[in-house]
């Protein structure tokens, strides 16, 4: 059994972690639902769901996204549970991450959204709750508070409909929050923070305060846009104007962006000397951080996903390599406060 990060060797396929010291262990690469599944013809769904599950990538991503600041009409969670269940593979070849977001909570109980997410996407229970995103304003705005969210977590992993919990999007200081009212109240502690990581965005997860989280707790780092929406796939040409993939406004738009366009020549050359491709160098990246448990994709096409899954070889014969190449690209330090809001 691996430990928190750690690789464990004697699984075949694609390397294998726990996500957390206490959480699930899974591959390393985890696929997500928002604006994928419901965008693909159906037949190449299931292709890709079978291919995925047949070479290790066996988490699977998903939320209700109808609803506060994902009000976006997508039936993305009931798309994904019909694809998993014509594979034909039986429930437990995959897991499914399910998002629980906290802003209904004046309205609804957690485990009553959470129940009824659970239906959209035709399963009786979730390896993995994933919390959505929390701010400061939440106990104002929302009517909750983080320590309701750690007792509805555990009251969800009691009932069975879960196995292990973490956050996507919380700020470091929410996050110790969570994790110190758990220790005291002897209940279940969150297992992964899912943040924003990549090439160009380094300062929230490499920045002293969660560094010093995951070290002091049980947490592991599953990382999301490593890509930056297309833009470190070296493929942000070709996606439609229209399209929200990716969107993050504020110091995406004003920062990040502009310096990997500046970048990206330089990024190109990097990846050309190792022989790969810009997105195989920046997701091989997130695996040089020995916090990472697991890379969150969106993949949408089997010769992407088999392109990621190379990567993780990459990383992990070149890691080293990878990373000391890597340091030129800190786009965002001495920009952002790694104590901000992801």
């Amino acid at each position: 059994m691996a430990a928190r990060g750690q690789v464990d060797a004697a699984s075949p396929g694609l390397e294998r972690r726990r996500m957390g010291a206490e959480g699930i262990e899974t591959g390393v690469l985890s696929l997500g639902s928002w604006h994928t599944w419901e965008r693909m013809e159906h037949d190449a769904a299931v292709e890709l769901a079978q291919y995925a599950i047949d070479r290790g990538v066996t988490l699977f991503d998903t939320g209700n996204y109808n609803s506060g600041m994902h009000n976006e009409g997508l039936d993305a969670d009931i798309v994904l549970g019909r694809v998993l269940r014509e594979t034909g593979l039986p429930r437990s070849s995959y897991q499914v991450a399910l998002k629980l977001w906290l802003w209904n909570a004046r309205e609804e109980a957690l485990r009553t959204s959470f129940e009824r997410d659970l239906d959209r996407v035709g399963i009786d229970r979730a390896e993995v709750l994933a919390f959505g995103h929390y701010a400061q304003n939440y106990p104002e705005d929302y009517g909750i508070v983080v320590e309701d969210a750690v007792v509805a977590a555990a009251e969800l992993i009691a009932a069975g409909l879960a196995d292990s919990w973490g956050a996507c999007n919380w700020p470091v200081d929410i996050m110790r929050r969570a994790d110190e009212f758990a220790v005291a109240e002897g209940l279940p502690r969150p297992q992964f923070a899912q943040l924003k990581y990549s090439l160009a965005r380094r300062a929230i997860v490499e920045g002293h305060p969660y560094r010093r989280l995951f070290d002091d707790s049980e947490i592991s780092l599953q990382a999301s846009f490593m890509f930056e929406g297309g833009w470190l796939a070296d493929k942000k040409s070709s996606r439609p104007e229209h399209e929200n993939i990716g969107w993050a406004p504020g110091v995406t738009e004003t920062h990040i962006v502009p310096g990997i366009q500046a970048h990206l020549p330089r990024i190109r050359e990097v990846a050309a000397d190792f022989g790969v491709s810009v997105a195989q160098f920046a997701l091989a990246f997130c695996f040089t951080n020995p916090d990472t448990s697991n890379a969150l994709l969106g993949a949408t096409r089997l010769a992407q996903l088999a392109e990621n899954i190379a990567a993780v070889e990459f990383a992990r014969r070149e890691g080293p390599a990878i990373r000391a190449a890597a340091e030129e690209f800190r786009i965002d330090f001495g920009v952002i406060d790694p104590r901000s809001d992801p």
